[in-house]
């Protein structure tokens, strides 16, 4: 019984304190105005070319939910909590222990509210887009292939577009990964030109959706 408790009731206790505790310090907190000014970035996410992706998925959000600053705290929260999670799941994966994970994850999504501020910016929701970019570095690290080469490519300008100085990774990565394969220098070139160019293939598809077009995204960077 002991065991049964230790094994599957206290590791579902800590996921769920992990969403609760945080979900409930939302609530505590007037409007700064940093946040309203991040708000209306979400709002007019045509005009905020710094940060588009994040700001766009701020505005489905709120299409979805309602125009509300608490739906704002909500999606930060959720942000934090989905790459948290994509981290515990390689956790379980390695050490296959479902108690410490549970326990990390109670630990960091906790500690991401108390400690952090509460606000939905282009830090916060570039947060996913960076976990998977860098579980995606990792995985070609460990073992290189076309496939894996794509997935990076696709989450590097991801995690690009959703900070929009973050694509200095892209040329870093590309590097990266012309160092891990470490043959023939034409086969290298080749490799990192695959993943430049479905980089760039992924980013610009990204902001023609966002924009509605090309005269948009023109427009989206004319002062």
């Amino acid at each position: 019984m002991k065991k049964r408790l230790s094994t599957v009731l206290f590791p579902w206790l800590c996921v769920i304190a992990g969403i609760v505790v945080p979900l409930s310090i939302l609530f505590y907190d007037g409007p700064e105005r940093d946040e309203c000014y991040q708000a209306l970035s979400v709002l007019n996410y045509t005009r905020s070319p710094l940060a588009p992706l994040s700001f766009f998925n701020g505005y489905l959000w709120l299409r979805f939910f309602g125009e509300t600053i608490l739906n704002l705290r909500i999606l930060n929260l959720l942000c934090h909590m989905v790459s948290i999670a994509l981290g515990c799941a390689v956790f379980f994966r390695i050490t296959r222990d479902k108690l410490w994970t549970a326990i990390i994850f109670m630990t960091l999504s906790i500690a991401s509210q108390v400690w952090a501020m509460h606000i939905y910016n282009w830090d916060t929701g570039c947060y996913p887009f960076a976990m998977l970019c860098l579980l995606s570095t990792l995985a070609f690290w460990r073992k290189p292939s076309l496939k894996r080469l794509l997935t990076l490519a696709i989450t590097a300008s991801l995690f690009a577009l959703s900070r929009i100085p973050c694509i200095v990774c892209i040329p870093v990565l590309a590097v990266a990964v012309a160092i891990r394969l470490r043959g023939d220098m034409r086969h290298d070139l080749f490799y990192s030109a695959v993943f430049l160019f479905s980089a760039l293939f992924t980013g610009v598809g990204i902001l023609l959706v966002i924009y509605g077009g090309y005269s948009g995204l023109v427009e989206a960077w004319n002062p």
